[in-house]
């Protein structure tokens, strides 16, 4: 049993979705296993330390910190390029409600599903977009986002969190749009549009999977992936006998969760 304070999101979903094994280590036994998740380990956390700079330069310019400000604290020159296409992304925020960074929760089969946004819109006839930023370095596969989980739970967070938001009806799915928007690759964003009937099957989706993980008791309910591909980019695999060696940083070859997914600091005093 899980303890009544445990809150799901995208990453320990998509970790039950990938390995059973995996999400008991890390979220039930909170297990440390310091094994490396991909190579070349610099360049991997060079990367990572990118991406999280980009982010916190976006949040700045959406919080109104001025355009030379932000400029003045570039000394890379992939972050300087990035912010360069960012400048020239075409983001219309007027006459719109929006959120930056924003975590947001909503209960769900007896514990809380949390989401946070880099950026979250509502216009006047409350449509909402949800855009979010990842710094690959590869071109977007359309297929890849589409089944990662994070395409499933944030829009269906923003419809069951619409009414508090909005103060008045819940927004209808169709009114939702999830935006993948790359910076090294700015003319290649992917838009996901969103239904009444995707957003039924993500919420039983999401019960059915929560309601088992809290059935299960003990690390031998939680059985390893049968998909080895996994393991070469799992913490654990030696921990599981699945190898020492990390795999390639390849992100055609990455399983759909990373390392680079954030860590969430929750509040639940809103929703």
């Amino acid at each position: 049993m899980l303890p009544t304070d445990f809150a799901f999101n995208q990453q320990n979903l998509q970790d039950f979705e990938d390995c059973y094994r995996r999400f008991h280590l890390r979220y039930v036994e909170h297990l440390e296993w310091p094994a490396i998740e991909s190579e070349p380990v610099l360049i991997q956390e060079r990367l990572m330390e990118l991406g999280q700079t980009f982010h916190t330069m976006v949040q700045q310019s959406l919080s109104g910190v001025p355009a030379d400000v932000i400029r003045a604290g570039i000394h890379d020159e992939q972050l300087e390029r990035w912010w360069r296409n960012f400048e020239s992304f075409d983001l219309d925020l007027s006459n719109k409600t929006f959120l930056v960074e924003e975590l947001i929760s909503v209960p769900l089969a007896d514990f809380r599903l949390v989401a946070k946004f880099d950026l979250f819109t509502i216009d006047e006839k409350h449509n909402i977009l949800i855009y979010d930023w990842k710094t690959s370095q590869k071109p977007p596969i359309r297929k890849n986002l589409l089944a990662k989980t994070q395409s499933k739970v944030y829009p269906f967070v923003a419809v069951r969190s619409s009414a508090a938001l909005t103060h008045s009806d819940p927004v209808g799915p169709e009114k939702v749009k999830m935006i993948y928007w790359f910076p090294e690759f700015p003319e290649d964003a992917v838009e996901l549009d969103y239904s009444a009937s995707q957003y039924e099957k993500a919420g039983q989706s999401f019960t059915d999977t929560i309601n088992e993980i809290n059935t299960l008791e003990g690390r031998e309910a939680f059985p390893k992936t049968e998909d080895r591909k996994r393991c070469a980019y799992c913490a654990f695999r030696s921990f599981c006998g699945r190898g020492d060696t990390p795999g390639s940083n390849d992100e055609d070859a990455l399983p759909i969760s990373s390392a680079s997914d954030e860590a969430f600091d929750i509040n639940f005093d809103s929703f």
